[in-house]
């Protein structure tokens, strides 16, 4: 009888090979990921609050919450009620509330994993573990009371949901209503998300047109219904409790949709504006942001690029045309990515530029383009380019993996500095004398004096939780509208060039005295002129006063409008009164006034000056209204100082 042949295995190509040695110790990646990531995480931990705001605005939003004073609104708002409970259960701790990100950023680790075991090559779910373990940029974002590593933590949990058990129910009503539970924590994540950050409503979207591409009609229905039994109750809750009615997201996106954000007399952008905005966002978000995640780029190069924009997202056309193709899993990756991406490059100002915002989705990045590249390595005549993935893939791991750990050195004595309890090592001096000002006015001034602040956030952390009054901006109007206010009061103007009447020699008590008169100071190009309204039964003796020093006075508003026309540029007014108002209106009866640096990094006569303006034109018509009460920091330095209002020396209290 013959033999019979044996047949020989099919000669496994290199990534094959690679393939298979990562699948054999995928287990051992993982837990190699999870201990580089808490490792690191740790050694970049950051115990003090950022300098931005940001991350004590969610802290600060929190404790207003708990305390019953105001819900949190704005942006964030899952993320402020989170740390509202933590607060209830841990107190006022700095240290733990930024200590649940390193715990989100770890378990956002363990739902990445779990997802997509066994539904995409070992290697590239490996090397997406591992870059993201190693990325200080991601790994930033572990120590910050930011809503970033929670929003990745939500993401990671609804992809585990959808891929692991949604793709695997049958569309038919009976079998749906056996997972109810897994309908209602889809229905519940789709609603965390999407009142965490305002990007989250578009998640609700995505999964849905996924569900309908998939056929599965049913489920897409329960899902909606899922969300919607968390949505209505929720609103029905901020009416009754705190009197909101509509979406929280209304205003803010009304902003988006703004030329300007912070100034929205240019108006709305049109189709033309949003088409720039999607060009300039895709390279700074692209060619810039991303790179620099992935470590290809310098983080302090802030240039963009326009070939390598395009050779990216030649890459997710390539990757979401094998998804459709050949698989549901990254099919639901492709729609995630490219829908988000797309309206985030559309709706969001250019000059918001920051590497939070897509900080979130590199992870998944990481999924899709290697993914993609690896089916187009299937090609016979492509081969190589699967073990050219690879090592390209690696270096990018060592060179972050490189940076983090000279990041962690160098933060290492800052960070030890800080868990022995110096909380202001790492800033720098300006910051230093504001932020103990702060925390010395927060003992010292009584509770029922409202102290306003610059960075208020701030001040409200190291005053270990006291409310501060915000002066984010010095408010100004527009030449026309202030015209058109005082053209309507009683009386004719007085206009005098405010240089001319300083340098003029008229006795200070007499300038200060006609000064009370002031109704505001306004700007035509480089000069500034003051307004003023006098009481009838003073103004002959203004006017001999005048006549005296040689004072040339207008008494037309139109000279004003022609003076600003000449100039060329748009003219501003600035109302002492409107300033006094605001401050009396909220109880404020103490500032603080800081020297914070205009340019961070280094120590230059530019501070940033809000403050500095708001006493400045104040005291041109209320002179001696401020009394010095406390310094900190040496003269010759960069101090930080608290003024008293005296609202009683003008009748004011």
């Amino acid at each position: 009888m013959a033999k019979k042949q044996a047949h020989a295995k099919p000669k496994l190509t290199l990534f094959e090979m690679i393939d298979g040695f990562f699948e054999k110790r995928l287990s051992l990646f993982f837990i190699l990921s999870v201990v580089l990531t808490a490792v690191l995480g740790f050694y970049l931990f950051e115990v003090r609050i950022s300098e931005g705001g940001d991350d004590s605005g969610y802290i600060e939003s929190a404790k207003k919450f708990m305390d019953g004073v105001a819900y949190p609104g704005f942006h964030g708002t899952f993320y402020s009620i989170f740390l509202s409970w933590v607060m209830r259960i841990v107190g006022f701790k700095i240290f733990l509330f930024k200590s649940t990100s390193y715990l989100f950023l770890i378990g956002h680790l363990f739902f990445f994993y779990y997802t997509f075991k066994g539904k995409i090559s070992s290697t590239v779910l490996v090397m997406a573990l591992l870059i993201s373990s190693v990325s200080s940029e991601l790994l930033y974002f572990g120590s910050q009371t930011y809503t970033e590593a929670m929003y990745l933590f939500l993401q990671s949990a609804l992809f585990y949901l959808i891929i692991r058990h949604y793709n695997e129910i049958k569309d038919n009503y009976r079998l749906i209503l056996k997972n109810w539970w897994t309908v209602l924590l889809v229905g519940l994540l789709l609603f965390t998300m999407s009142i965490t950050r305002n990007i989250g409503i578009l998640v609700l979207g995505v999964v849905l047109l996924y569900l309908l591409t998939e056929k599965k009609f049913y489920l897409a229905g329960y899902t909606l219904i899922s969300f919607i039994l968390f949505r209505i109750p929720f609103g029905i809750y901020k009416s009754h409790r705190w009197n909101i009615h509509g979406e929280d997201m209304s205003v803010q996106l009304n902003g988006l949709l703004l030329k300007n954000y912070y100034n929205p007399s240019q108006g709305k952008e049109d189709f033309g504006g949003m088409i720039d905005r999607f060009l300039e966002n895709s390279q700074i978000y692209l060619s810039r942001l991303f790179m620099s995640g992935a470590g290809l780029k310098d983080p302090s190069n802030s240039d963009t690029s326009v070939i390598v924009t395009v050779i990216i997202y030649v890459l997710f056309a390539l990757a979401i045309y094998f998804a459709i193709r050949k698989s549901r899993v990254m099919r639901f990756v492709g729609y995630y990515l490219g829908i988000i991406l797309f309206v985030t490059f559309v709706i969001l100002q250019q000059h918001w530029g920051q590497m939070r915002l897509i900080i979130i989705y590199i992870p998944l990045i990481f999924i899709l383009l290697p993914w993609g590249l690896t089916e187009l390595g299937k090609v016979k005549k492509l081969r190589l380019l699967q073990p050219a993935l690879v090592l390209f893939l690696i270096i990018i791991f060592f060179k972050l993996f490189g940076f983090s750990v000279n990041k962690a050195k160098a933060n290492n004595d800052v960070l030890m500095k800080n868990l022995k309890g110096n909380k202001y090592t790492g800033y720098t001096p300006d910051w230093v004398s504001f932020l103990k000002m702060s925390e010395w006015s927060a003992r010292n001034i009584p509770e029922e004096s409202m102290i306003a602040s610059r960075k208020p956030s701030m001040s409200f952390i190291y005053g270990d939780g006291r409310g501060f009054f915000g002066l984010y901006r010095f408010p100004s109007l527009a030449a026309d509208t202030a015209l058109a206010r005082m053209e309507r009061l009683p009386g004719d103007p007085y206009i005098l060039n405010d240089r001319i009447l300083r340098s003029s020699g008229m006795p200070r008590e007499f300038e200060l005295g006609m000064k009370r008169n002031v109704e505001a100071f306004m700007t035509a190009g480089d000069t500034v002129y003051s307004v003023f309204y006098f009481p009838e039964e003073y103004i002959p003796s203004y006017q001999s006063l005048l006549q005296q020093y040689n004072i040339k006075v207008e008494t037309d508003l139109d000279f004003l409008r022609d003076r600003i026309s000449a100039s060329g540029k748009p003219g501003m007014a600035i109302v002492p009164d409107s300033l006094i108002n605001l401050l009396h209106r909220n109880n404020v009866d103490y500032l603080i006034r800081g020297n914070l640096r205009l340019n961070p990094a280094q120590k230059t006569e530019r501070v940033i000056n809000t403050v500095h303006r708001y006493m400045y034109y104040m005291e041109q018509k209320y002179y001696g209204i401020f009394s010095q009460t406390h310094q900190i920091g040496d003269n010759n330095g960069e101090p930080a100082y608290l003024f008293q209002i005296h609202w009683e020396r003008f009748g004011l209290d």
